[in-house]
């Protein structure tokens, strides 16, 4: 039963970088399309708007990590924001992501490290990367109506919201509908076409969790039923069939090795 639990909760684990591995996952928050091309012949590929480039096996060779070059290119007759190119260290072991956002002029590519693994208190990890004024302000609104988090556009925190469905607000603009499920981590990208129209697209980093937490109800039930029928069955067995001065004797063993069995459940 446990087994048939644990299978179907694999299926929502992320692939989490190994010794030797980093990932990257490239986000375009701009209205047009991109090529990338990098100083490595097997890192280069084109995103599409406001989508995104997911690698999660780059070799790093080297303990001080590999430093990525960068350089961005409209597709062919489109007219883009002009990126300029961009470094970026990846080490081994860690996740990064990168965003295009030319409403920035300060920092219009931005390349940080990123969380990927499962959340340890279990509510939705949430990341704005939003090409928009800098300035502007944005907020999650819950379905009760009050406001949950507020930010400033430039933050791109993760922050930690309750599993519900949002109404996304930029500078009092709603813009769209978005729901958060438990266990789940999303990047939200967000690109200004003006003061007043914006475009959305959310992306799933981590599924949410699928399996619900009332199904671990069956396995206690039958762990319980077991431990009590094992454990009143036992203390009689060691009391009754033990000599009169070995009774308490026995009946210590008798604990001891459910204190061993307990300690091998825990571990």
């Amino acid at each position: 039963m446990s087994g048939l639990v644990e299978l179907k909760l694999e299926q929502t684990y992320p692939t989490l970088p190994s010794e030797g591995i980093a990932q990257l996952r490239v986000y375009n928050g701009e209205l047009c399309d991109y090529s990338i091309t990098t100083n490595f012949a097997d890192l280069s590929f084109d995103v599409n708007s406001l989508d995104k480039y997911i690698n999660k096996s780059i070799n790093i060779e080297s303990s001080n990590g590999i430093n990525i070059q960068f350089q961005f290119n409209a597709k062919a007759g489109a007219t883009c924001a002009l990126l300029p190119n961009h470094n970026c260290l990846l080490k081994s072991e860690r996740s990064y992501y990168m965003i295009l956002n030319s409403k920035n002029t300060t920092h219009p590519i931005i390349c940080a490290e990123d969380t990927i693994a499962k959340p340890s208190r279990g509510y939705p990890l949430v990341r704005v990367l939003a090409n928009v004024n800098p300035c502007r302000t944005i907020q999650w609104q819950n379905s009760k109506g009050s406001v949950e988090h507020t930010e400033q556009a430039y933050q791109r925190s993760l922050m930690e919201l309750n599993s519900d469905t949002y109404l996304l607000l930029v500078d009092n603009v709603e813009i769209d509908m978005v729901k958060f499920e438990v266990g789940g981590i999303y990047t939200i990208l967000i690109a200004e076409e003006s003061s007043s129209t914006y475009h959305i697209q959310v992306v799933t980093v981590t599924e949410p969790n699928s399996v619900s937490i009332f199904r671990l109800i069956p396995q206690y039930v039958v762990m319980s039923l077991g431990q009590v029928t094992f454990t009143v069955t036992g203390t009689e067995f060691s009391y009754t069939e033990a000599p009169v001065s070995m009774k308490t004797v026995l009946q210590g063993f008798w604990l001891l090795t459910r204190c061993f069995g307990n300690l091998i459940v825990i571990k």
